[in-house]
């Protein structure tokens, strides 16, 4: 799905507060993901992929994304991309089954201990810079307790 798009994702993006699925992928959008999107409470989808996403991208933008199952960033930035988390963070989505960061060139500040569940596909194939933490090879690694 290529459509071109260009621009930035606007923080008024929260204001889709019964949306369940966002896809954008393969577009020219650029600048930073909004904080706004954490107001996406209903959202079960989230691909961001293929973009030109820059700046940080932190705890709160998943804050209410409880229902999110699959989330897409792989391959969002030719840029920075700094995704700021830190490992006693606990996600509040608890049926995430897709984490795909694949080609992702940016810096993790830290790996979470514990991911919400112990069957989520990795797809990590990084080109991630900068790790200040030891990212867990699986999710068994990361924990598999549950919220």
């Amino acid at each position: 799905m290529k459509n071109q798009i260009t621009g930035i994702l606007p923080s008024s993006i929260g204001n889709l507060k019964n949306l369940k699925s966002l896809v954008v992928l393969n577009n020219h959008i650029n600048r930073t993901i909004p904080r706004g999107i954490r107001e996406l409470s209903q959202l079960i989808y989230l691909d961001l992929s293929s973009n030109f996403f820059e700046g940080v991208v932190s705890e709160s933008h998943f804050a209410n994304l409880a229902k999110l199952e699959i989330l897409d960033l792989s391959s969002t930035s030719k840029k920075s991309l700094i995704l700021q988390v830190s490992s006693a963070w606990i996600p509040a989505f608890t049926n995430l089954e897709i984490l795909d960061l694949r080609h992702l060139a940016c810096t993790i500040t830290a790996a979470p201990k514990a991911f919400p569940s112990s069957h989520i596909t990795w797809d990590l194939n990084a080109e991630i810079q900068t790790m200040r933490e030891e990212m867990p090879q699986s999710a068994e690694e990361a924990g598999d307790d549950h919220m």
